[in-house]
């Protein structure tokens, strides 16, 4: 009898589960992300949408200038953060001090180019600047890319959650009718934390094909059902999804009896098994 045909088909003990729980961690990212794309929208957005579309209809301020105390700062010489005011006297109006906010990439504020304000006549409020002008292109590309990561952050976050839920109760459905298959290893992407194991197994019920991903610790192995590292052991569960065990078999839980009769079940290659199994009876 091989593994496969070997291994219990009880319903199991899983060892690890991903977590209902939603950390802290990622409740904090999730805030701060949407804290940001609030005071983006705010404060960033309007000069730039003023800078972009104001145009032949806007008046040139006689009187305009930079109030002290505005700045630039440059993060890791990559994000350039201006802000500033100005002050100016619309034709026929009271003085106006109107905050600005600059966001560029890879480029700051030329201050050789001369400082020059425009307003809308109808919304004095609405003003363009020199400045932002010549930073426009830089700008736009600059709001695109934080809104990409900004909004995309937050529909991650939200998505990760539903994929771990997904995940965790498709090993629950696994463990109550495990399905042992050998599955053919495709490739393994591994970080510092986990290794992400693709595969491919075929359902000894219907034939049909599937391709799964199991994530292992970062310092386990697929549990390898041949030497040459070709295929491996996995459970397949009702929805049409397997997981892979890992060299210690895990998550499944088994008994002492179980894994002597797993170690004692001849392997598809001699060496490889025997370590393996030896290792898993540990």
């Amino acid at each position: 009898m091989s593994v496969v045909s070997t291994f219990p088909r009880r319903p199991l003990q899983l060892s690890s589960l991903p977590s209902k729980r939603i950390g802290w961690l990622p409740v904090l990212a999730y805030l701060l992300f949407g804290f940001g794309l609030v005071a983006d929208c705010l404060y960033v957005v309007p000069p730039l949408i003023d800078d972009a579309l104001l145009g032949a209809s806007a008046k040139l301020a006689r009187q305009a200038a930079v109030t002290p105390g505005g700045k630039c700062t440059v993060s890791r010489g990559v994000l350039t953060d201006c802000h500033f005011e100005v002050v100016f006297q619309p034709e026929g109006g009271q003085q106006i001090q109107k905050p600005l906010r600059y966001f560029a990439l890879f480029q700051t504020i030329d201050d050789q180019v001369p400082f020059r304000l425009y307003y809308d006549p109808a919304n004095p409020q609405r003003v363009s600047t020199s400045w932002g002008q010549d930073l426009l292109i830089n700008r736009l590309a600059s709001q695109v890319v934080a809104l990409a990561i900004m909004v995309g952050s937050l529909v991650y976050f939200p998505l990760a959650y539903r994929r771990n839920l997904q995940l965790r109760r498709s090993l629950l459905a696994m463990a109550t009718a495990p399905r042992p298959v050998v599955a053919r290893f495709i490739r393994m992407k591994a970080s510092r934390a986990f290794a992400m194991l693709h595969f491919t197994w075929t359902d000894p019920e219907t034939g049909a094909s599937h391709r799964d991903s199991s994530r292992l610790s970062a310092t386990a192995d697929p549990f390898w059902l041949d030497q040459e590292h070709k295929t491996l052991l996995a459970l397949a569960g009702p929805d049409g999804r397997a997981h892979a065990l890992d060299q210690w078999l895990r998550p499944a839980v088994l008994t002492d009896e179980e894994r002597q009769a797993l170690a004692q079940a001849p392997p598809t290659t001699a060496p490889s098994m025997a370590n393996q199994m030896q290792a898993a009876a540990s």
